[in-house]
This record gives structure tokens, sequence and C-alpha cells, in this order.
């Protein structure tokens, strides 16, 4: 096979749902899921990939990838000589429309081999930068700590299990074998969160995705993440994605519904 001699180049295919896989890129890579939706492990955070956000993953970084529905992507990816990263470790971020459409626009350069092209890479350079400033901005938090302790492992996959269940922490550190107080310490010495932080977390990003199925009402989603009051939920909602949950079904849908499908 010939080696493609593009400093960049743009991947669009669609996927069947498909098991975990660990993964390594000899590039730094753009990952851009544009319709459903995909799992990512990296180096201490398990992501969830929205279409309205999108990850850097550093040329040569291990990352575990799962698709539990179909999905399209529309990455971009990037040889490490041709740009610098500000950071150094995978990140997720949110996608404003103007990376968006650029990303879209990337697909007219694919990975097939070609002569490098001067237009190419003075578009990727820009589109590079343009996510890399998105990566250094604060506040996304769709990623969960996987533990690092069989304790805490144990305590995060119960309450994962059961996140939407009226259930109390007494319960968690029964199944983790624990008492309270050491299990509250640990998790937070070794996530930065506390387990109430972490649950709502579970149910925010539950949400996040439920509210992309177009035949889900928002007070259905609300008690599906564990909810009986909708205000209740709205103001939990709106606290953390920092839109109400209407608002942030239609970015939702806005990012989802020009996308084309790959042929």
């Amino acid at each position: 096979m010939a080696e493609n001699r593009q400093r960049a180049y743009c991947f669009h295919r669609a996927f069947e749902p498909a098991a975990a896989r660990r993964v390594v890129f000899d590039r730094h890579y753009l990952l851009y899921s544009a319709q459903g939706t995909m799992h990512l492990e990296g180096e201490d955070r398990n992501w969830v990939l929205l279409p309205t956000c999108a990850a850097f993953i550093p040329a040569g970084t291990p990352i575990t990838v799962a698709m539990h529905n179909p999905a399209v992507c529309c990455s971009v990816l990037f040889h490490p000589d041709f740009v610098t990263p500000p950071i150094n470790r995978s990140a997720v971020f949110a996608v404003t429309p103007v990376l968006r459409e650029m990303i879209w626009h990337s697909r007219r350069w694919g990975p097939d081999p070609v002569r490098e092209d001067p237009v190419a890479n003075a578009f990727f350079k820009a589109l590079a930068l343009t996510a890399f400033e998105l990566t250094q901005q604060a506040g996304n938090n769709l990623w969960l700590p996987p533990g690092q302790s069989h304790y805490v492992r144990r305590a995060l996959a119960v309450t994962g299990e059961r996140f939407a269940e009226e259930m109390e922490f007494p319960e968690v550190a029964l199944a983790a074998s624990l008492s309270e107080r050491a299990l509250a310490r640990r998790i937070i010495t070794e996530t930065g969160l506390t387990w109430r932080q972490i649950r709502r977390r579970m149910r925010m990003i539950r949400a996040m995705e439920l509210l992309g199925e177009p035949a889900r009402n928002v007070s259905e989603v609300a008690l599906d993440v564990g909810y009986q009051s909708f205000s209740a939920f709205s103001r939990a909602f709106t606290e953390f994605a920092g839109q109400t949950p209407s608002d942030y079904r239609r970015c939702f849908a806005q990012a989802t519904g020009n996308m084309p499908l790959p042929p």
C-alpha cells in the first residue's frame, strides 16, 4: 500500500456496534462522532463522546473505544510533525458550529494516498488550531473516573448499574466490603469527587444520551435517570450542562441534522 504523504487528512465512515477495542494511533487524532455515541477509556478517565463533543487523542496514546449503537465518525488525523498540541493527554471538549463545519468540509481530503496539498495543509492547520483552543476551555465534565483500587472500582460499578435507583451510600459500602468512612475517603482520594457527585454525573451523562433520542420526551428522560420531579431534573441538568434539557436537545439535533452519511 502506498504511503499517505498528506500531513493531515479526514476519515469519514459509518460503524456498526462493536465491543470495546484498545487502539493506538500513530497520528494525533481528532475524533468526532457525527451520529451516535461512543465510549472512550483513556489514561485515567472514561468519556462518553456525544455528537456535541469531540475527542483529541495524542499520537501514541492507547485508548479503548466501544460503540453500543451504530455511529458515523468524521475524524481528522494529523502527522505528529505537522502540529504541536497544547496538551499531551487525551481530552474531550464541546464542538462549536464553526469547528463542526470545518470537520465536515475536511471530507474533501480523504485517506487515499496523494501528494501533499498546500491548500489542505493550510486548512488543516487552521482546523487544528481551532480545536486546540477548545481543548483549553474549562468546564467539560462528560467523564467518569475509573477508580484505582478494587474497592472504589467495585463501588463505581455498583453505582453505575443502579444510579437511577434510590440507592444510598451504605448499600454501596456494603457491596464494596468497606466501612462508609473508609470508602468515602478512598473515593475522594482516587477520583477527586464525592460519591454523590459521581452518581449525579452518571445520571446527567445518561440524560444527555437519552435527550438525543427524538422519541423520548424530557419528562421520560427525567424518570429514566432517577428524578421523580421534572423541575428538580431540569435544575440539575441546567447546572451540569449549562443549558436546559430542551435547549440541549435542540443543540443535539442541530449537531446531527446536517451531517451527510459516508458513501
